[in-house]
């Protein structure tokens, strides 16, 4: 899929950014774009990623659509040290944060319990 100039644009941005925009107008396909381009420019980890939607089905949606991507990329790639990296990106992708508001906060309260205080 070809990306417009604002959907480039947030692929390319350097820093953290926030993607919203309305349904089916690609915000997946620019987030999955940006994070595949982080990893293999050397700078970013699959170990790191925090990428939340609403719906277990869009999160199990971005998480094939991040294996995919990745794979692709494996096996265009002709350098054999940055190969192994992307493949290792690949195989950490089970320890990505992809998941819905919901999950990620209710992971954030089971582990930090202790830090809300009270009786």
């Amino acid at each position: 899929m070809g990306l417009t100039d604002e959907q480039r644009k947030a692929v390319e941005q350097q820093g953290r950014i926030i993607v919203s925009a309305s349904a089916g107008s690609g915000k997946t396909t620019v987030m999955i774009r940006r994070l595949v381009e982080l990893i293999r420019t050397g700078g970013a980890s699959v170990k790191n990623v925090l990428a939340v939607t609403f719906t277990n089905k869009a999160a199990a949606q971005m998480r094939d659509k991040m294996r995919r991507a990745l794979s692709e990329e494996i096996v265009a790639c002709e350098d054999g040290a940055r190969k192994a990296k992307l493949t290792e990106e690949l195989q950490a992708l089970p320890l990505a944060e992809i998941c819905t508001i919901h999950a990620f906060c209710g992971h954030l309260v089971r582990t930090y319990f202790y830090c809300a205080g009270g009786a």
